[in-house]
């Protein structure tokens, strides 16, 4: 009984893993959102006393059904005597017709932050706010990054970023060019990513962030991908002709440096001749230890033998007739 609570508590354990592990991965039909948008406001953080939560902001901007993340809107005191707000999106919406790519997206953001903003329904404690202008524009599509930057003056000129791209290899310039012809673009050096000025400096940009800006990113895009679909892979036929073939007396040596390990019953017989030796030295040694105490054994008593007999002797000299007949001679000459 004990067992068969283990096994079902093992089952549910592990239908309960599958289950979280389906909710968190993303389906086929889901688009991966990965967002970052800055704007600008000359309205002092200060003022704005309450920032939408991330319910606040989903049921608002995303459709709240399909949208499974995370989203927050920050506020940062600006250079100057304005606030920067900080709108993250990190997370995932179902496919639609309405959001068919990660761009729409973005773009539907975009739009509908602006009007809330300035419609104060989320920003309680301002006057106005519909002076927001967006600076800095961040989109992830899978494994590619793009950055849009927008200067707040007319200073800079604004630019477009394709992050771990060269240009060269992708015509990006001649993209941008082509799709807006009435923009001067200019790459900008830079060894890691492909970064490119649009418009002059000093001048207004004829770009529309809501479009346009969106617009060349999506034709970036899909420029990127075509050319990473253009890199042949190598075909079977490919790897043999550019194999080298090997010459016969490299053949000969690989063979004759080949080496065959010994088998299992092969390492038996080595232990098992080892241990026979080793027993049979050990005799030998041992032999040898009682061999040797035998003959210190015998030595002594044969030297005791010889001393016994000496003595023995000794006694048997001191007791002859021949010395008693001396001694009476003696006693008559006295």
């Amino acid at each position: 009984m004990l067992v068969s609570s283990w096994s079902l508590c093992g089952v549910a354990l592990a239908a309960a893993g599958a289950i979280a592990f389906a909710a968190a991965s993303p389906s086929p039909s889901s688009l991966a959102i990965d967002s970052h948008l800055v704007y600008d406001t000359q309205t002092l953080c200060t003022r704005l006393t309450e920032l939408p939560s991330h319910h606040a902001l989903v049921g608002m901007l995303l459709p709240n059904e399909s949208f499974r993340g995370q989203a927050t809107l920050t506020k940062t005191p600006a250079a100057d005597e304005g606030c920067l707000l900080s709108f993250v999106v990190n997370g995932a919406i179902e496919s639609s017709e309405a959001f068919s790519d990660v761009f729409t997206v973005v773009d539907a953001m975009h739009t509908a932050l602006p009007n809330l903003i300035a419609s104060q329904s989320g920003l309680r404690g301002a006057e106005s706010l519909s002076d927001v202008a967006l600076l800095s524009m961040n989109v992830a599509v899978d494994s590619q990054e793009y950055t849009v930057a927008t200067p707040a003056t007319q200073a800079k000129a604004s630019q477009i970023t394709v992050h771990d791209t060269d240009c060269n290899a992708l015509g990006v310039s001649a993209l941008l060019q082509a799709l807006a012809p009435g923009e001067t673009v200019n790459v900008v050096s830079n060894s890691e990513n492909c970064v490119l000025g649009v418009g002059t400096p000093g001048e207004s940009s004829s770009l529309d962030l809501a479009t346009d800006i969106l617009a060349l990113l999506r034709a970036i895009d899909d420029s990127v991908r075509a050319s990473s679909n253009e890199v042949e892979q190598p075909t079977a036929e490919d790897e043999r002709v550019r194999e080298v073939p090997e010459p016969e007396t490299a053949k000969s040596e690989s063979v004759s440096m080949a080496f065959n390990g010994p088998t299992k019953d092969t390492t038996l017989g080595i232990l098992i001749g080892v241990s026979i030796l080793g027993g049979m030295m050990f005799a030998v040694v041992y032999q040898k230890k009682r061999h040797d105490q035998r003959c210190q054994e015998r030595h002594a008593m044969a030297s005791k033998a010889a001393q016994i007999r000496r003595v023995s002797y000794r006694m048997a000299y001191e007791r002859l007739p021949r010395d008693d007949e001396d001694e009476e001679e003696k006693e008559d000459l006295l």
